[in-house]
């Protein structure tokens, strides 16, 4: 994808995914749920919200997007050239 890529992310503030069995991941790029940081099955959501995984996760976006595969191709945060 042409443009310059930030290391920033508003939907990961914002918003969150919900699999049909409950389990939350970060945003809809995450399909296979592969940094899910828990399960509305097992916690509330407020608690999972502020968890640690998702804290951890929301760390590596702000300091290396490119460095988490499914941010790598994401536009969000991300100055297009048209």
């Amino acid at each position: 994808m042409k443009g310059k890529s930030y290391n920033h992310c508003f939907k990961q503030w914002g918003s969150a995914v919900m699999s049909w069995d409950g389990r939350i991941a970060p945003c809809c790029y995450d399909k296979d749920l592969d940094f899910s940081p828990g399960s509305i099955r097992v916690s509330p959501l407020k608690e999972i919200w502020k968890n640690q995984s998702l804290m951890q996760f929301r760390r590596q976006v702000l300091k290396d997007k490119a460095a988490i595969a499914m941010c790598r191709n994401c536009p969000e945060g991300r100055k297009l050239i048209i």
